[in-house]
């Protein structure tokens, strides 16, 4: 007997074919895309409480590989870093604290230590980009410089991975295509809180979004290239 989420994968697979739909809408463009990795940050890979995401350990690696190479085959990498400003006058955290720990850590105002990039990530700090971003989805209105910076870099297509997959990896891959970019998302690099909503995450992007491809078909291109 099926789970509920195999009837709803196959609902889905259904779907697709009623609409004529192939696995992938878009080729894997190198010339044109950026790896976009979102939120390997310390208080997200090395939190206070001790409280780490489902197969955190498992992505790190595979999305350090993803971004050598890139950088070597000329593919921009862009670290997303979720940060808030406090000042005089109050802080830019909107909504936010209605749906996490209150209060927000200090560490995560205007670049503290919670909104460093984890020391286990592989930065390159001379190519590499960092872009800090105050919602989940670095496309909304005064959320980030995401969407400038890819238009300098000539980006039409983008990778996303990072976390979480049903947060900020979602709003933000949702809002890419919503901004006209091919938008690619790396199953096997994200993760989130609960290994159920990562699935049913991963599907209804597949459907209306995007594709879902893993981070070896990725490699796998690139590494051709040479």
């Amino acid at each position: 007997m099926e789970t509920e989420f195999e009837e709803l994968e196959r609902q889905a697979k259904e779907y697709m074919e009623l609409c004529e739909r192939p696995e992938n809408v878009f080729e894997i463009k190198p010339e044109i895309a950026a790896l976009i990795i979102i939120d390997m940050q310390k208080f997200v890979c090395s939190p206070n409480d001790g409280r780490r995401l489902e197969d955190l350990d498992a992505i790190i690696p595979k999305i350090n590989t993803l971004a050598k190479v890139c950088r070597d085959n000329n593919v921009p990498v862009i670290w997303l870093r979720h940060n808030f400003e406090r000042g005089e006058e109050g802080s830019n955290t909107g909504l936010y604290p209605f749906f996490h720990r209150h209060p927000i850590s200090d560490g995560m105002f205007n670049e503290g230590t919670d909104t460093e990039i984890y020391e286990g990530m592989d930065v390159d700090p001379v190519s590499d980009h960092v872009v800090c971003k105050n919602r989940y989805s670095a496309f909304a209105p005064g959320s980030s410089c995401l969407h400038d910076l890819l238009k300098e870099l000539g980006t039409g297509q983008v990778w996303i991975c990072g976390v979480a997959t049903n947060v900020c990896v979602e709003c933000t891959a949702r809002d890419a295509m919503q901004s006209d970019f091919e938008t690619i998302l790396l199953s096997d690099a994200t993760t989130c809180t609960f290994g159920l909503i990562h699935k049913v995450t991963l599907l209804n992007f597949r459907l209306f979004y995007g594709d879902v491809r893993s981070s070896v078909d990725v490699c796998s291109v690139l590494n051709n290239l040479k």
